[in-house]
Formats: C-alpha cells, structure tokens, sequence
C-alpha cells in the first residue's frame, strides 16, 4: 500500500530545465548558507508569512539543505504562497510534489479560492481522484464556494452528490457551503431542503438561508426566517442585518 505521506521536494537534479531555471534564479536570489536548518523554524515562519519575500527565502532554504522529508513543509509553503495572492508559486510548489494528499489538495484549491481563480479550483477538485486522493469535509465548502463563483449549478449538484456518496452532507461547515452554493445559483428550493435537513444549524446558516431568500428577490420569506431564527435560540447578529441594507 502507498504511504500516502510520502512526498519530496525536487532537487535540481530532478527537475527539468524548464522548471530548473526560477529554482535556480530563487536560490541565488534569497538562499543564505549560512542559515541553520531548522523544518520548525521554517514551519513557524510559514505560518505567519508576513511577506512574499520571507516566503521566497524560506523556500530557497528549504531546496537548499533538500529537506525532503517534511510534507508539513510543503503544505505550509503552499498556503503561504497563496495567502500572498502568488497562486503561480504556489502551484510550482504542488506540481513537484510526487504523492500528494488530502491536505495538500485541499490547501491548494483553498489558495485558488481565496484568489478567486475558481475554474482552477473546478479543475483540481476534479484531478484529486486521479492522484489517489479522496475529498473530504474541508474540501466541499472550498469546491463548492468555487462552484458559486462560476454559477455551476450543475457541477455544485454533482459535488453535492459526491458529499452524500462519503457520508460529509451532514457537516455543519458542507451543509451552510451547500445552502450559500445553491443560493448564488438561484435554486432557493434545493437551498430550503438542505436547511431543513440539517441536523444542526449555526448562527451562519440562518444567516446564509436569510441572505439567500433576500437575494433572489423573496423578502417575505427572509423576515420570516429572521423570526424563526430568534425562536429557535439564535440572535440575529451583524450579518443578518447586513442582509436588509444592501
């Protein structure tokens, strides 16, 4: 069976001469020899990234001293990149890693959404299967958030389905994803069932059924989800008001 934690950076000895050369150009740019190497200092550095070119010489660092057993690495250095809006690094990133998992995936697509590149997050959503890796409950609100960034209703019916398929509908953070995707879309019938259906509900999806309803032109029912809300023990808050003042 594969180890599904097994990965590696690329040295430059593996990779291609196209790929080679911003590696290079990185190194010589941002790489100091003399730096220890330390996978926690760089993991905490990651974490708070601050700049793309604290970013860039972490990960000049990293290739230097060919750290090549630290998948948290690799995951962290994705996010950074793409908390920093550079979705093209951080994709240089994911396309060295050889076996990739779920929280590599789901950093990935994460990083396309928050950049809105949607149809990229559409396109490896739908590659994950094909390199062993299965979604999960923290991959279905980002793919499904992309889907309402495209109005893929279809699609967002699909993925719906495949959520159903793995037993991740009934997660509090997929079912309010589903209720937002099937709102953008328009489809406020499909956005009812999946809020009557869930088992529990949070202050977000009120607040999504409520912005839903308002937003396809059905202000009556919004209200009416406002009073429901209050009698089932949730207060309206900013976001619910928000709703009635755009």
């Amino acid at each position: 069976m594969t180890n599904p934690t097994k990965h590696f950076f690329p040295s430059p000895r593996t990779l291609t001469r196209a790929k080679l050369a911003p590696i290079t150009t990185l190194a010589r740019a941002h790489i100091d020899p003399y730096a220890p190497m330390d996978p926690n200092h760089f993991g905490s550095v990651l974490d708070q990234p601050g700049s793309i070119h604290t970013v860039q010489q972490v990960h000049a660092q990293i290739l230097f001293h060919n750290v090549s057993s630290f998948l948290s690495l690799t995951i962290k250095l994705v996010r950074a990149y793409a908390i920093l809006g550079h979705d093209k690094e951080a994709g240089q990133v994911f396309d060295g890693v050889s076996e990739r998992n779920v929280v590599l995936c789901n950093s990935m697509i994460r990083g396309y959404v928050k950049n809105q590149h949607y149809r990229e997050a559409l396109l490896l959503y739908r590659d994950m299967v094909g390199f062993g890796v299965y979604p999960d409950k923290y991959t279905f609100p980002c793919a499904l958030k992309a889907c309402s960034g495209v109005n893929g209703l279809e699609l967002g019916l699909q993925i719906h389905g495949v959520s159903v398929k793995l037993g991740c509908d009934y997660n509090l953070f997929v079912g309010n994803a589903l209720m937002a995707m099937y709102a953008k879309c328009s489809d406020m019938d499909q956005a009812t069932k999946v809020f009557e259906s869930m088992k529990h509900r949070d202050v977000v999806s009120w607040n999504t059924v409520v912005a839903g309803y308002a937003q396809n032109g059905f202000f009556g029912e919004a209200l009416e989800a406002c009073k429901e809300m209050e009698i089932h023990g949730e207060n309206p808050d900013a976001g619910t008001l928000c709703v009635f003042k755009q």
